[in-house]
């Protein structure tokens, strides 16, 4: 909802693509229709048009492999490690400790890219001590992270700098067997990118048994 407001707002400026409601993924990362322009966000909370950042969104088409490996921790066995990136991809995003038990069915689970980082969508108030952490309890063991990185050398890239504020991960069906990532712009102003992977049935059967803990 928050994208589609900024696009309504106008945002999203570029006039090659006619009518954004009407394209597609595919179409937004389409080499003719490079850069993506949208408005600088500046203090105060406004955003300019008459500055505009751009963006070169090609690179995000060759992201089509995506890797889930699980995490060996104590207490958890749901913990899991995310890879995004492909044979031609320049960069590899990585997320690190989801617990892919917390993830509801067509409920957004948003990241933003750094160390450490809290998902936005999360119970408020839990008790503690429980299976789900308060932010400001998580043990280091079970922080999470999300980072770009060049594919070649390991080393950390701008996200910002290619355009990308937070990833989503969702379920879109009841049966958690099949998990969804969205890769979203520069001031979450244009989802740009969507993913699907199926998880494998061990996981997927622990995911269901762990999500009935946190449902108290």
């Amino acid at each position: 909802m928050e994208e589609h407001y900024k696009i309504e707002y106008g945002l999203f400026l570029n006039n090659n693509l006619a009518s954004i409601s009407k394209e597609t993924y595919k179409s937004i990362l389409d080499p003719e229709k490079q850069p993506i322009k949208l408005a600088q966000f500046r203090d105060e909370g406004f955003y300019s048009n008459k500055t505009p950042l751009t963006f070169d969104m090609n690179w995000l088409k060759h992201l089509d492999n995506i890797s889930i490996s699980a995490i060996d921790i104590k207490d958890t066995e749901c913990l899991s490690e995310i890879q995004i990136t492909g044979k031609w991809a320049p960069f590899t995003l990585t997320i690190t400790n989801v617990d892919l038990a917390m993830i509801q069915e067509q409920k957004l689970y948003g990241l933003h890219y750094g160390f450490n980082v809290y998902p936005k969508g999360r119970r408020y108030n839990p008790a503690q001590p429980t299976i789900n952490f308060d932010s400001d309890l998580m043990p280091k063991a079970y922080e999470q992270s999300l980072l770009l990185t060049d594919k070649h050398t390991g080393k950390w890239v701008d996200n910002f700098k290619k355009g990308l504020s937070k990833v989503y991960l969702t379920y879109p069906t009841l049966e958690k067997d099949v998990l969804d990532i969205y890769l979203i712009s520069y001031e979450r102003i244009l989802p740009l990118w969507m993913g699907r992977v199926k998880l494998p049935n061990e996981l997927r059967e622990k995911v269901r048994i762990r999500n009935q803990l946190y449902n108290y």
